[in-house]
C-alpha cells in the first residue's frame, strides 16, 4: 500500500461540484492501493456525513471549518497575500489550521507521496519539506492566471475587479514559483500541459472523468425545445455566462422558436442570477437535490462561459447522459471533442444561438451528437480509465525516489 497525505481545498462529499466530482471519484478508486490521509475543508453542514463517507476510502480525515471573518480581517489577509506575491485565492485557502493538521499527520505518520491539489493550496509545501523526503506532486486543474485574466475583461467595475487585476499582475510569477517546488505537476489537458512544461518538464495528464456505469443515456425528447445551463452560480465564470446567455444568445433563439425555454440549474445563485428569472422564458432552480431531472427535460446543455479554465465536467455529464452540447471554445477547453462530430462550438451571441435552432430543428443531428459523445465518454473518459493512469504517476515517482 502507498502511504499518501493529500491536501484538497473542499470536502469531496457530498458530490457538488467539478472539484469534488473528480475527489471522490479516484480516492474512492485508489483506496484499494492507497493509505490516503486527506485533509481539506469543510461547511459545518456537510461534515458529519461528508467525512463518514471518506473515511470508508481513507485512513485518515481531517475536515477544517473554515472560520468566518470579518471584512477587516479578511482585507489584512489578502495584503499579506499580496505582499507575499501570493494570490487572493491563497489568502482565502492557507490557514494556520490546515497547516497545523498536516503537521501533525507528518508527524505521526511516514508519507511516500504528498499531493496538493492547485497552487492556491501551494503554500503548505515550505512547512511539508522541512519534515518529510516524501515525494512531491501539485495537481493544476486549471492555471489560475489565465482564469482571472478572462475574468477581468468581463467583470464589472468594483473591489473584485481591481482585486483580480492585482491577481493578474501576481498569479504567473506566483504560479512559476509553486510548480517548481514540487517534484512532479498533474494537469488535466493537453492546453495546460503546453502552459506548464516552460515551468517543469515533468508534468502528466490525468484527466477528468465521468462515472458512466449506473447512469443510461436518456431518449431523446424531440419535443422538448427546453435548454439547460447547470453549474455553480456563485462562480464568477458561470455568472456571466448566465447573463451572457440570457441577455446577448436567448433572444435570438426565441425569436426564430419563441416556445424555448431556459433552465439555469445550480448552487447558491448570487443575486445577479436569480435577477434573471425577470427574462422571458428563463427560469432559475437552485440548490436542487439532484441534477439528473433537469437533464431529462432539456433538448439541449448550453455552456456559454466566457471565462474559466480546466475541463467542464458538466460537459462529460451531459454527454453521458444523452444530452447534447453547445458550447463556447473557452467552455470546452482541454476537452477531445469535434466540432460537428459530437458537440457543436460557438462564440459569438448569433453563431450560439444558431446553433441551438440548428439542433432544435434538426431530429437527427441531435442524435447523431448524443450517440458519439456518449460514445466518447465511455471510452476516453471513464473513471476506471483515469484512475489508473494517477496510479502509475504514484509507482514512477516511488521508483525514481528509491533508495539506491
Amino acid at each position: 500500500m502507498i502511504d499518501i497525505l493529500l491536501l484538497i481545498p473542499q470536502l469531496p462529499y457530498p458530490v457538488m461540484d467539478g472539484d469534488s466530482i473528480r475527489q471522490y471519484n479516484l480516492i474512492k478508486r485508489l483506496s484499494n492501493n492507497c493509505n490516503i490521509s486527506l485533509v481539506c475543508y469543510c461547511s459545518e453542514k456537510q461534515k458529519e456525513t461528508g467525512v463518514a463517507e471518506m473515511k470508508k476510502y481513507c485512513k485518515d480525515v481531517r475536515a477544517i471549518i473554515l472560520e468566518k471573518r470579518s471584512k477587516l480581517d479578511w482585507l489584512k489577509r489578502f495584503c499579506s497575500s499580496y505582499m507575499r506575491g501570493a494570490s487572493s485565492s491563497t489568502a482565502v485557502h492557507y490557514t494556520p489550521a490546515m497547516r497545523n493538521e498536516a503537521i501533525s499527520l507528518l508527524k505521526e505518520h511516514k508519507f511516500d507521496i504528498v499531493q496538493i491539489d492547485h497552487t492556491f493550496m501551494s503554500e503548505y509545501i515550505d512547512d511539508i519539506k522541512k519534515l518529510t523526503s516524501a515525494s512531491t506532486i501539485l495537481t493544476v486543474q486549471n492555471l489560475e492566471s489565465i482564469n482571472i485574466k478572462r475574468m477581468v475583461k468581463n467583470e464589472a467595475w468594483g473591489t473584485l475587479k481591481i482585486r483580480h487585476i492585482i491577481d493578474t499582475l501576481l498569479l504567473p510569477g506566483f504560479e512559476k514559483r509553486a510548480i517548481e517546488k514540487f517534484d512532479k505537476c498533474i494537469t488535466v489537458s493537453r492546453t495546460n500541459v503546453e502552459l506548464i512544461k516552460p515551468i517543469k518538464d515533468d508534468v502528466v495528464i490525468v484527466e477528468n472523468g465521468f462515472d458512466t456505469a449506473p447512469v443510461t443515456p436518456f431518449p431523446i425528447n424531440y419535443e422538448s425545445y427546453n435548454l439547460l445551463f447547470i453549474g455553480g452560480m456563485g462562480y464568477f465564470p458561470n455568472i456571466d455566462g448566465s447573463i451572457f446567455m440570457v441577455q446577448d444568445i436567448l433572444p435570438l433563439i426565441r425569436q426564430k422558436m419563441p416556445e424555448t425555454k431556459l433552465y439555469i440549474v445550480g448552487r447558491n445563485p448570487v443575486s445577479e442570477v436569480m435577477a434573471l428569472e425577470a427574462a422571458d422564458g428563463v427560469e432559475i432552480h437552485a440548490d436542487v437535490p439532484d441534477v439528473k431531472p433537469w437533464y431529462e427535460k432539456a433538448a439541449v446543455t448550453v455552456v456559454p462561459l466566457r471565462s474559466g479554465g480546466g475541463t467542464r465536467l458538466k460537459i462529460l455529464e451531459s454527454m453521458a447522459l444523452g444530452v447534447p452540447v453547445v458550447s463556447t471554445s473557452i467552455g470546452c477547453e482541454g476537452l477531445d471533442v469535434t466540432d460537428m462530430e459530437n458537440i457543436l462550438i460557438a462564440d459569438t451571441p448569433s453563431e450560439f444561438a444558431e446553433c441551438v435552432c440548428r439542433l432544435l430543428q434538426n431530429s437527427e443531428l441531435r442524435a447523431k451528437l448524443a450517440k458519439n459523445a456518449r460514445s466518447l465518454v465511455e471510452n476516453r473518459y471513464s473513471w476506471d480509465a483515469i484512475a489508473p493512469k494517477l496510479m502509475d504517476v504514484y509507482m514512477s515517482l516511488l521508483e525514481t525516489n528509491k533508495p539506491s
